[in-house]
């Protein structure tokens, strides 16, 4: 990240709060949640800067996180990709669906805080 690139970050925290209705994926009709948060750089590039994953909750289809992260992010260019899987021990983990967000929708420019709550419908994978 060059000089004017970090001039124009910001430091974003992201609470992963819960999930409701989650869809069944083991064999006895709950899930093994857990989300995956990416970073992408954007403006048209899906190049992953960084990722963080919350906790697997278990046997639930109503998971409660509340867990914190925080990124460096460009509010102008950024992307946060919330991914939900269910976690699988032997096979790879089911994906239960997506939220992208481009952070300039959510992050007013200058803005020194912003306390933006807001429930997402997960989509599936484009």
């Amino acid at each position: 990240m060059d000089n004017s690139e970090q001039d124009e970050t910001s430091i974003l925290k992201v609470k992963i709060k819960e999930g409701i209705g989650l869809a069944k994926k083991d064999i006895f009709g709950a899930s093994d949640p857990y989300v995956k948060i990416t970073l992408l750089k954007g403006g048209g590039s899906m190049e992953e800067i960084l990722s963080k994953q919350t906790k697997t909750r278990k046997k639930t289809l109503n998971p409660r996180w509340n867990e914190s992260f925080t990124f460096r992010v460009n509010h102008g260019t950024n992307k946060l990709l919330f991914e939900v899987f269910d976690e699988n021990k032997v096979t790879r983990d089911d994906f239960l669906g997506q939220v992208q967000i481009p952070l300039y929708i959510v992050l007013p420019e200058n803005a020194n805080t912003w306390n933006n709550h807001k429930d997402y419908i997960l989509r599936p994978r484009r």
